[in-house]
């Protein structure tokens, strides 16, 4: 009997990576996403399904007496965005429409000799029903919830070519108004708003903020605006009232018999970060807004639900401060419902099973009746000595078992369990694995060899996670062995050393009981018997000597090369009786001006543009200066000469406690110079020292400098901290010049709100 006898794959199936809502603008990934998505369904507890989700807010829209408040907690990586937006397609979509025909195969295929009768419910809902208006918000998008739903709204009646909504006049009335300022009337409000400081900018930007930012903030500034300009004071409504808005969306659009909408659906992705930016400004946050949407989803069941994603559950958020646990937990309590919770985290478990799907010939009964015992007796091995994530989940055995021991067959249960619970699962995906190596492994292998059950066995993951794997600092002690015997070992030896390699890359995923020998857990990571894993342990130790045999864990281990940490101690041992020389941290932030600063001049864009001429013609130099370079400079008369209209004098210091005192002597240097100098010079210092930035770049040097023998000895290590070095001086130099204040003859003129923008202070000082 062969394994494609008895099993498939549903090569469909995909967990993309990165997907978010806003991938329904591109309609052929949306279209995609949507025929890929692979469901999850346990008919004995649906709260633990995907599944069980879609058909829980069906229900929402079927019945007044049904929840509609609902979240869904699910660990990141898992999946959790791709199926918010096959939710937001089922909805949205017409039942005659390529993506629901999409969704429902998926959900056909999910359930296919378990549950068909849950697929004709939702492929009948459907048909009868008409479409729904969906609305797609994120925490992580903003912080203000009343913004993100307004725009979130707008968006989606604007999808539908509705136009008459609450929620598109609060917008669209001063939109208007400030698009139709044209000639005197534009340059008298342009003067207005240089009065004020342009709080949101010039009237270019006010608009562009209105149009694209949904920035209803704006609005007061508006009415002013209007008192100065009209007779009187446009009265544009800019109290923004949620409960209003969705009432009038649910009662204009989801009431009668001629209504639009069957009803509204409110998709909250990311709603953890919104509640810690809820927490820490409530106000900025949006107020009661969520509360107000859960208010209006109370009045209007059956026309209106709501769905929030969540990485944890609220309630076991352990970034909430204790004293100010009650006060949240008050305002969480709204959402985070017993009985429209739901806590999916075994599915990524639940998918694979449905993704590996047994015959429903007899052909697959034959297998049962008589490997089953033999697959019992391996599930029941790994969970009882090896894995460790199940043990708090409350999934005993039997679940286990029966989804990834006889669910996920032909993958033996230990690699199925490390498959779902490793932390890279959403790089090259679990379900990339399961349609790439375990489809061409049914096609290739028959049940049985030599009268022993064929696997998919844990040590195959090493090849196929071998990118991700490599990130972590112990594969390179693998990775060392592997290149000192791979001209010469043989496949098995090879496959033993990638099972060790698996045990220690594993971490805290997989353990073993302290007393037993590694050859029991490698026997089962690798498929060989117990003899020739003695074996093939004792050519790696003792004639290879790339392993040896600790006592004290009874595992077998890697030699040691140098790491990170130990290369590090060395370059500071040898640079410890160095002084570091803080001009050559001078030096290179010269060298680099631009990545740190951006360009090297600045043009006067504004000044350009008021006074109608060529902004190229108007430019500031950008330069890093000691005080004595400055103070040289200043006193050339070359320095008049310069091609720049101006300069930007950046200064940076060693010590925090150095900087008063160097703006202080830059401040004087300038006082004593021409007056036509004084007039072109900016001074910008930071609002800390570099610290210890100039013995990290010593160190850098030094650790460049080694010859080519030492760099070959240091290896992956070298690259490893030479990149680390470099990033912490990128990172702290970038910071340091982001955090200038400017000083010049006119600053008290540039309004408050710009003085961290070197353009505009430029502008004026022209």
């Amino acid at each position: 009997m062969r394994l494609r006898d008895i099993v498939e794959v549903d090569k469909e199936g995909l967990i993309a990576d990165a997907v978010n809502l806003k991938m329904m603008d591109d309609s052929s990934k949306n279209l995609e996403l949507c025929k890929g998505f692979v469901f999850n369904y346990d008919a004995e507890n649906q709260k633990r399904s995907t599944l069980g989700v879609l058909d829980s807010l069906r229900e929402s829209f079927h019945s007044t007496n049904s929840l509609n408040v609902h979240l869904m907690v699910q660990d990141f990586g898992k999946g959790k965005s791709h199926f918010a937006l096959t939710l937001a397609n089922f909805f949205k979509k017409p039942a005659d429409s390529p993506e629901v025909a999409g969704i429902l195969a998926r959900v056909n295929f999910a359930t296919s000799g378990k549950a068909n009768a849950l697929h004709e419910k939702l492929q009948a809902y459907k048909q009868r029903s008409k479409t729904h208006l969906v609305i797609c918000i994120s925490g992580e998008v903003a912080t203000d919830l009343n913004k993100m739903l307004l725009r979130g709204v707008r968006q989606a009646l604007e999808e539908n070519g509705i136009r008459d909504a609450i929620a598109q006049h609060i917008i669209e009335k001063p939109l208007s108004y400030l698009r139709g300022l044209t000639g005197e009337k534009r340059e008298q409000a342009e003067q207005y708003l240089e009065d004020i400081g342009r709080p949101y900018g010039d009237l270019e930007a006010m608009t562009e903020l209105l149009a694209e930012e949904d920035e209803y903030d704006i609005i007061p500034t508006v009415v002013e605006l209007s008192g100065k300009l009209e007779a009187y004071a446009f009265n544009f409504e800019y109290n923004l009232d949620t409960e209003q808005i969705l009432e009038d969306v649910v009662t204009k659009l989801c009431t009668g018999e001629d209504r639009r909408f069957e009803g509204v659906l409110i998709i909250f992705d990311e709603i953890n970060a919104y509640l810690r930016a809820w927490l820490k400004n409530s106000k900025s946050a949006g107020g009661a807004a969520l509360q107000n949407i859960t208010n209006v989803c109370e009045r209007n069941r059956g026309k209106i639900a709501l769905l929030c994603l969540a990485q944890i559950k609220p309630s076991l958020d352990t970034q909430i401060p204790y004293l100010e646990r009650k006060n949240y937990e008050r305002f969480t309590t709204r959402i985070e419902l017993a009985p429209s919770t739901y806590e999916p985290r075994a599915s990524l478990e639940l998918v694979i099973d449905n993704l590996i799907k047994e015959s429903e010939g007899a052909e697959w009964e034959t297998f049962r009746s008589k490997w089953g015992d033999t697959l019992w007796r391996e599930s029941r091995n790994s969970y009882d000595q090896y894995i460790t994530a199940y043990s708090n989940r409350n999934w005993p055995v039997e679940e286990f078992h029966k989804h990834l021991g006889l669910g996920c067959y032909p993958l033996h249960p230990l690699t199925g369990y490390l498959l779902c619970n490793l932390e890279f699962t959403q790089g090259r995906t679990a379900i990339q694995f399961i349609k790439e190596d375990v489809s061409r492994f049914i096609d290739e292998r028959p049940v049985e060899e030599n009268g022993e059950l064929q696997f998919v066995r844990a040590a195959q993951l090493m090849d196929a996670f071998a990118g991700n794997f490599s990130l972590q600092s112990k594969y390179t002690e693998y990775a060392k062995a592997y290149d000192s015997i791979a001209a010469f070992a043989n496949a098995d030896e090879i496959n033993m050393l990638k099972a060790i390699a698996l045990y220690y890359l594993c971490g805290e995923k997989i353990s073993k009981p302290e007393r037993e020998r590694h050859d029991a857990i490698l026997s089962v990571m690798t498929g060989f018997s117990p003899a020739k894993t003695r074996e093939l342990l004792e050519k790696l130790s003792q004639e290879y000597q790339v392993v040896y045999f600790s006592a004290g864990t009874n595992t077998y281990r890697f030699f040691t090369g140098f790491n990170i940490a130990d290369l590090k101690r060395k370059i500071e041992e040898d640079t410890e009786n160095k002084v570091p020389d803080f001009n050559e941290l001078l030096k290179h932030c010269r060298k680099n001006l631009t990545r740190y600063l951006g360009s090297d001049t600045v043009r006067a864009d504004r000044f350009a543009t008021e006074r109608r001429v060529n902004g190229a013609d108007w430019l500031f130099g950008k330069e890093i200066f000691t005080i004595d370079q400055f103070e040289r400079v200043l006193s050339s008369e070359r320095y008049v000469k310069r091609a720049e209209a101006g300069l930007i004098a950046y200064f940076i210091g060693e010590y925090d406690q150095d900087l008063d005192a160097l703006e202080k002597e830059a401040e004087l240097i300038l006082a004593k110079a021409p007056q036509v100098v004084k007039e072109r010079i900016i001074i910008a210092l930071p609002n800390r020292g570099t610290r210890d930035l100039a013995k990290v770049l010593a160190m850098k040097e030094a650790l460049s400098s080694k010859s080519s023998r030492e760099k070959q000895d240091f290896g992956a290590a070298l690259t490893e901290l030479n990149k680390q070095f470099e990033e912490q001086i990128d990172l702290e130099l970038q910071q340091i010049f982001d955090s200038c204040t400017y000083t010049c003859r006119i600053i008290d003129k540039v309004p408050s709100a710009e003085r961290k923008r070197i353009e505009p202070i430029v502008s004026k000082m022209l």
